[in-house]
């Protein structure tokens, strides 16, 4: 993506000062903040990651729950300062402090890069450093906490409404304080994760410019290219945006992918991945705050991307 006119080039003067060269340098400047005040701050990457520049916020949403429930996955990961009391022993305090909601527990290796990232860049995951990680989960799997030296995190993959969500969280924080002393956070991070598959919604024959935004599907739905919607075998986009504090952003992923439910082939779906972050040290008591603000804006995103008839057809009801 361009502009259609020309950025002026800051050079230098040519007697050989620094002169004409700032002058160049303040014209360029003051072009690029014109160029990202027409487009909302967006600066363009030409691996499809976009960075922003200027403070964003989704056009505001009822709030609703749906009945048919996209969400595969929503995880909240706090981190602090590595705490060598984790990795001394085995956490029987931080399990008992969590009660009976969590009786499954599994001990696990942490690596300290993601795995996905790992293997993008041809490292072998088996030899990376590593650390113990403890996953506790429900009876039925649908809950899980993870404890590692660096951070705590509650994933669900069953997710309803976000007052649930946060009672499970409120108890992993809760156990960690109470048995490390654990109260002020390096990062906090929510991220939600859907996977809209047209055949659980009843829409096989609905084409994708039906459910989702334009702006997502971008060339897909361009009227010159008139691509047929089998024929689309990947696309995909990152952005990264700046929320309205400095310290906050989210990390917006979004395109197709092949996915299956147990027991059925599998199938072309669309993948809308939201992680909000901050990465500045949190108190406990603002905690909760930051996380609630991430989690509206997580419904005011995933409904900008969508259209009326895919929100229908996933049966939304007030919370």
């Amino acid at each position: 993506m361009g502009s259609r006119h020309a950025a002026p080039r800051p050079a230098r003067n040519r007697a050989g000062g620094d002169a004409g060269y700032a002058r160049g340098a303040a014209r360029l400047r003051k072009y690029s903040r014109r160029i990202c005040k027409r487009s909302r701050g967006l600066v363009c990457g030409s691996v499809g990651i976009i960075l922003l520049v200027e403070p964003v916020r989704f056009p505001e949403s009822e709030r609703v729950v749906y009945r048919k429930n996209p969400l595969a996955e929503v995880i909240c990961q706090v981190r602090f300062p590595r705490n060598l009391a984790i990795e001394a022993e085995p956490p029987s305090a931080f399990q008992k402090a969590l009660g009976s909601a969590y009786p499954e527990v599994r001990e696990t290796r942490a690596i300290q890069l993601p795995e996905e990232l790992a293997r993008t860049v041809g490292l072998d995951v088996a030899s990376l450093p590593a650390s113990s990680a403890f996953d506790f989960a429900s009876k039925d799997g649908a809950w899980r906490v993870t404890l590692t030296s660096s951070y705590v995190a509650v994933t669900a993959t069953q997710y309803i409404r976000w007052e649930e969500f946060s009672e499970h969280l409120s108890l992993a924080l809760r156990a960690l304080t109470e048995s490390y002393g654990i109260a002020e956070y390096r990062r906090l991070g929510l991220r939600y994760r859907d996977v809209i598959r047209r055949s659980t919604l009843k829409l096989d024959d609905a084409p994708w410019s039906t459910l989702l935004k334009p702006v997502l599907l971008a060339e897909i739905v361009s009227e010159d290219l008139r691509i047929a919607d089998g024929e689309v075998l990947h696309a995909a986009r990152e952005l990264v945006l700046r929320l309205d504090s400095e310290d906050d952003k989210v990390r917006f992923f979004h395109g197709f992918a092949q996915a299956a439910l147990p027991e059925s082939p599998p199938e072309t779906c669309y993948v809308i991945d939201a992680d909000f972050s901050r990465e500045k040290y949190t108190e406990r008591k603002d905690a909760d705050e930051i996380l609630d603000r991430f989690h509206k804006e997580a419904g005011h995103l995933f409904r900008w991307c969508i259209t009326d008839k895919l929100h229908t057809a996933m049966d939304p009801v007030s919370p």
